[in-house]
């Protein structure tokens, strides 16, 4: 059942001698009639269409005045009211989007419920031509080239008209290369200097869902998308801005190209990476931290150590009253044998390359290896007690030992008795 909305609770005015009036329809009789003239004021009338009529008129509109009234009922005919009502147009497409790689095959469905007298495709690249005795109607591409493609399937209903819907193609192409680069620059880079990367994306389509994103070995550092609306396959290129620290030598950068094509595309996105690019940064050098004061006893030897990184290698140099000891690389070691109170002082440890140089400075000490007098005193009348002590010892032992015996003989031999 289809209801006419546009038609319910419409009012039929009827032109009585050209005029329109307010609300009622009246005729005049002429000055033999009763006067004023007698007139008629119809009801709404609600029209509501319960099939799909190819025209629709009205033509009778009667009011009952009762028995007071003249009889028959005054009664008024308008012309007839046409309508028009269109037949829907119902098209459905399978899938309604289709997204395929440049080259690959693409198929749709068009189906519809409604009668008409043809319905086909039209399309740049495999049109299909119109049929009548169809209810559902294929259009298929064995090897789709034809960018910016816009097909749609049409049906015609009547001879009168036309339904058509489009259907939504996405061609793409991932990159045929990747790379990545310094802008300007060429070489090492420097601690704290700015600098730019480039990421070079060739022969892509579509740029408008091309997003590239930007690594630090495995740390996403950006993201950048691209609005074009060029279907056809472009170039493009993406930088990043850098300034890298002495954390950063040797660390490796790259970028991803991806196409992101939608649930209706394939699962992962396409995706290609660049060859990784390594970088080195050049730094002053940074001595490791060690004891500020350094003790030894006279003759003995000691060593200090001094290691400073740095990029490139920083030369190491030790020096005492402004004379050079020694001279080595990023770890260096000052070796004194046999110190002496002429050895005690300041030295100085520099670490030096093409970006700087840093310093560590060092006290030695040289401490008297002879023990003090009070020891001395302590540790000799220590061992004169014990020396003291063993000899009252032994003195015991032989005075219990030494005495006069007494030899008599028995039945056993002899026996030594103590006097």
């Amino acid at each position: 059942m289809l209801l006419f909305p546009k038609l319910a609770g419409l009012v039929l005015i009827v032109l009585i001698n050209g005029e329109t009036p307010d609300s009622t329809v009246g005729q005049t009789v002429g000055p033999d009639g009763p006067q004023p003239p007698p007139t008629v004021t119809s009801d709404p009338l609600d029209i509501t269409v319960h099939e799909t009529p190819d025209r629709v008129s009205i033509s009778t509109v009667g009011q009952t005045v009762g028995p007071d009234g003249p009889q028959p009922p005054p009664t008024v005919t308008s012309d007839p009211l046409d309508t028009t009502v269109q037949a829907p147009c119902i098209l459905t497409l399978q899938p309604p989007k289709v997204v395929v790689k440049y080259g690959d095959k693409a198929s749709a469905n068009c189906s519809t419920t409604t009668d008409h007298i043809g319905m086909g495709w039209e399309a740049s690249q495999g049109p299909v031509d119109m049929k009548d005795d169809v209810q559902l109607i294929t259009w298929s591409v064995d090897s789709l080239v034809e960018w910016g493609i816009k097909p749609f399937c049409f049906m015609n209903p009547n001879p009168d008209k036309q339904c058509k819907v489009h259907l939504n193609v996405t061609i793409y192409k991932t990159p045929e290369s990747v790379s990545i680069s310094t802008v300007n620059h060429t070489g090492p880079m420097i601690e704290g200097g700015q600098y730019e990367l480039q990421c070079d994306i060739q022969n892509v389509a579509p740029a408008e869902l091309l997003t590239v994103s930007w690594f630090k070995g495995d740390t996403l550092v950006n993201k950048e998308t691209f609005a074009n609306s060029i279907k056809t396959p472009v170039n493009r290129s993406a930088t990043l801005q850098i300034s890298p620290s002495r954390a950063d030598d040797g660390a490796q950068y790259r970028c991803e190209a991806e196409l992101d094509l939608g649930p209706e595309g394939p699962q992962p996105p396409p995706t290609v990476t660049s060859d990784p690019l390594n970088i080195t940064v050049h730094y002053g050098p940074e001595i490791e931290s060690g004891d500020e004061s350094v003790e030894v006893y006279e003759g003995r030897d000691v060593t200090l150590p001094c290691t400073a990184e740095g990029n490139p290698e920083p030369e190491v140099k030790w020096s005492f009253n402004n004379q050079s000891k020694t001279t080595g690389g990023r770890q260096t070691t000052l070796t004194i044998s046999g110190a002496t109170p002429a050895d005690g002082g300041e030295y100085t440890c520099t670490a030096t390359n093409t970006f700087g140089s840093q310093t560590r400075r060092v006290f030695l000490v040289v401490k008297d290896d002879r023990p003090p007098l009070p020891l001395i005193i302590s540790i000799s009348l220590i061992i004169l007690l014990i020396v003291i002590f063993i000899i009252c010892i032994i003195i015991c032992k032989k005075k219990k030992q030494s005495g006069k015996y007494d030899v008599q003989p028995n039945d056993k031999g002899l026996q030594m008795m103590l006097l």
